[in-house]
């Protein structure tokens, strides 16, 4: 019995091994994703990704199975990072206050994803012109975070508007906090992300007041 548990135990030993090596590698290569699509104008391929993780090929596709599975699984990363890192604002505090702990937690959310915003478009409109159902949902709870987000915060401002007022502000606040206001500002306009976050914090302020 004693020679038999022996070997359970080490059965059990080389199986959470190789989990904890397969889970490390799955990491690297997201964090090779990530690192890659910073500066990016096409999606990466598998070779490159291998390349900066420092795995083999097959080990990409092995974890993975395409390249797709792969951008959803750093979309869904990002999404967990916001979930996980999401800070409540007490609706007590004065709309400046509420205003400038919004605009700095948006322009960190912001930065984060931007990347993947921009591959996914490339994707989207490149050569193959499809999208990513995975990727779009993903990304769409993100949208839809922030939708929800907004109207929390600025709960008390929305209530005293009435009817299509309420709709045109609401819209209007989270295009304001959306990317493609801050790709333009920090892709097109090339403002730093203080600056940027500085005039989304303006732009919502001229809204509320």
């Amino acid at each position: 019995m004693r020679m038999a548990s022996a070997a359970s135990a080490e059965a059990f030993s080389g199986r959470d091994g190789r989990i904890a090596r397969g889970l490390r590698t799955r990491e690297s290569i997201l964090l090779a994703y990530e690192s890659i699509i910073v500066r990016a104008t096409v999606p990466p391929t598998g070779a490159e990704l291998a390349a900066r993780a420092g795995v083999s090929a097959r080990s990409v596709f092995t974890h993975f199975g395409d390249m797709d599975s792969v951008h959803a699984a750093a979309a869904r990363r990002a999404f967990d990072w916001v979930v996980e890192t999401h800070s409540e604002i007490s609706l007590d505090l004065s709309l400046d206050e509420r205003l400038a702990l919004f605009s700095v937690r948006q322009a960190e959310i912001l930065e984060r994803t931007a990347p993947l915003y921009r591959m996914f478009r490339v994707i989207r409109h490149g050569a193959r012109r499809r999208a990513s159902p995975p990727v779009a949902e993903i990304l769409g709870g993100v949208d839809q975070l922030l939708r929800r987000y907004v109207e929390f915060v600025f709960g008390r401002e929305l209530e005293g508007c009435a009817g299509s007022n309420r709709e045109v502000l609401m819209e209007a606040l989270v295009v304001t906090s959306s990317w493609n206001l801050w790709e333009g500002l920090r892709g097109a306009q090339s403002l730093p992300p203080a600056r940027a976050s500085e005039i989304m914090a303006r732009i919502l302020a001229s809204l509320l007041h």
